[in-house]
């Protein structure tokens, strides 16, 4: 106990200093701007809408067509994919549990 005590008191110290520390630097940071006025960052829709964003912007997605006939057959092989992987999970068990069995015994 007497080791840690030192680095406990360390690790509270360093959580105190980070803790005050922002407070500390808001307070000093306001005295030096107390006669500046703050803008308001430009909002997402106002950049969007600009003329200059607009030739920038990238075209909307367009799903191909052929994408639409991959769904289905995919959404099949992983429904078969999961069902055998289950299946061997149940028909293996028994021998999942007679390897727990053993590993107690030992």
């Amino acid at each position: 106990m007497a080791r840690r005590l030192p680095g406990i008191v360390v690790l509270v110290l360093l959580l105190g200093v980070v803790a005050t520390a922002p407070a500390l630097g808001q307070d000093a940071g306001e005295t030096e701007t107390e006669g500046a006025v703050e803008e308001e960052p430009p909002d997402i829709e106002e950049i969007v809408r600009s003329t200059t964003a607009e030739q920038f912007l990238p075209e909307p997605y367009e799903q191909p067509a052929w994408f639409r006939f991959l769904v289905f057959p995919l959404l099949g092989v992983g429904v078969i994919a999961v069902t055998a992987v289950l299946l061997l999970y149940l028909r293996w068990q028994p021998y999942f549990a007679e390897e727990r069995r053993r590993r107690r015994r030992r």
